[in-house]
């Protein structure tokens, strides 16, 4: 997993006719996960404590909640540690809801455990 840099004279810079668009002589080779409900999870949380213009980050970075190094810079680092995303659950801060998204203090969960899990 993880992505895969193409050196410079690999990159295609365009081409072609006017108003077209232009064909990839290459394929980038990412994680394939980003339009998964895991990765999106990832996204938001991430979004959410360092993202000023996010939807709740005056409630999540804005007060200082920010996530791990390991998960912040790698998806694939969330996705060894978390798993995949069950169906019916979300990302939840436990057991430590004021807590930092780390290994330590998140796991997957139901609504109602986290309407339990409140600050």
């Amino acid at each position: 997993m993880g992505f895969q840099h193409l050196p410079p004279e690999k990159r295609y810079h365009g081409g072609g006719k006017p108003g077209r668009k232009a064909k990839r002589p290459y394929r980038l080779k990412t994680h394939g996960q980003c339009k998964t409900t895991t990765y999106k999870s990832w996204e938001g949380a991430k979004q959410r404590c360092y993202n000023p213009n996010a939807k709740k980050f005056e409630i999540y970075g804005g007060l200082g909640v920010r996530m791990c190094d390991r998960w912040r810079t790698s998806f694939a680092n969330f996705l060894a540690d978390m798993g995949h995303r069950p169906t019916g659950k979300s990302l939840d801060r436990w057991p430590d809801p004021h807590g930092d998204y780390e290994p330590s203090n998140c796991r997957w969960a139901t609504l109602q455990e986290q309407r339990a899990n409140r600050r």
